[in-house]
């Protein structure tokens, strides 16, 4: 049905899309109506083919329009005649927030009265307290906040970003017919670290540029990342009030924590004074955590030593 589902976009969903992966579980064991919300670039479009395979898995097509996009002819026909592709699938409509008004109070209200001729999934890119003040219908409103489903930015996400670097490598290797030398440990830290201005697609862009010169940047121009970078930055989910916005995930602590070992042994893992002996844990399991969370031992080693 859907031939836009990049499995790359789907990194986490063990982990840092874990809940994002569950409520759509949840909406498609329903009969209740999915919004997508998050920052431009998230895989929003990748996570509403997957809840449109989750929810609707016998319908025939997925398609991505962008409602700030669309002319008065193309609303026109969603609303009155929609092409046969669509009755038999699903409509992704992202950006819904940046719709002219008069169609997407239309829209929204033929959705919940289940009039549409076709089944349709609503993106939101702008935080949901901006909606949530400005002066939108009850029927968007509704759309809305009825079954919200946040995917996080990437810079909330960064133990995803060495496996994610890794996947965009090797596409890029195989669409230009290149071979690279993989992207090394400290490369992949190093990405690790920055807060992407555009989340997956700027460390995409990044990637492919690294395969087509050969060469990783030494500085990351801010068209890429922000800068300064801030320790941490976290966005508001419509799921939730902000008492848990500051509380770290499972594979957040387990970085710190490594991280801490690995700094009060600078750098050493093995042996009796090592941080696999602090952690109480085997060596090889200690590498393959830090592989994973991508931490490089030798940033904690010490030159005088």
């Amino acid at each position: 049905m859907c031939n836009t589902l990049n499995e790359g976009e789907l990194i986490g969903l063990d982990g840092t899309l874990s809940r994002a992966y569950s409520r759509a579980e949840e909406v498609a064991a329903s009969d209740r109506r999915p919004a997508l919300w998050g920052e431009p670039g998230v895989g929003k479009e990748t996570f509403a083919c997957l809840v449109a395979r989750l929810t609707f898995p016998r319908v025939r097509s997925f398609t991505h329009f962008c409602a700030d996009k669309l002319d008065d002819e193309r609303w026109n026909a969603l609303l009155n005649d929609p092409p046969e592709f669509l009755r038999d699938g699903v409509l992704y409509l992202s950006s819904f927030e940046r719709a002219p008004q008069n169609f997407s109070n239309l829209l929204a209200r033929a959705a919940l009265s289940g009039t549409l001729k076709f089944r349709v999934i609503f993106g939101f890119s702008c935080p949901f307290r901006q909606l949530r003040t400005e002066s939108v219908s009850p029927e968007v409103w509704e759309v809305a906040a009825g079954f919200p489903i946040y995917l996080p930015p990437l810079r909330e996400r960064s133990v995803d970003v060495p496996d994610l670097a890794r996947l965009f490598f090797k596409q890029a290797c195989v669409r230009r017919g290149v071979w690279r030398d993989p992207l090394s440990i400290q490369e992949l830290a190093k990405l690790a670290a920055l807060q992407w201005r555009d989340n997956l697609d700027g460390l995409r862009r990044v990637v492919e540029r690294v395969v087509e010169t050969d060469v990783f940047p030494k500085d990351f121009d801010d068209k890429f990342v922000e800068t300064p970078a801030p320790a941490r930055v976290l966005s508001e989910s419509p799921e939730s009030d902000s008492d848990d916005r500051d509380f770290l995930t499972i594979d957040e602590a387990a970085k710190r924590h490594i991280e801490e070992a690995l700094r009060r042994r600078r750098g050493v893992i093995e042996g009796k004074r090592g941080a696999a002996a602090l952690l109480g844990i085997n060596p090889h399991t200690l590498r393959a955590r830090m592989r994973k969370l991508g931490i490089d031992a030798d940033s904690f080693r010490r030159d005088d030593e």
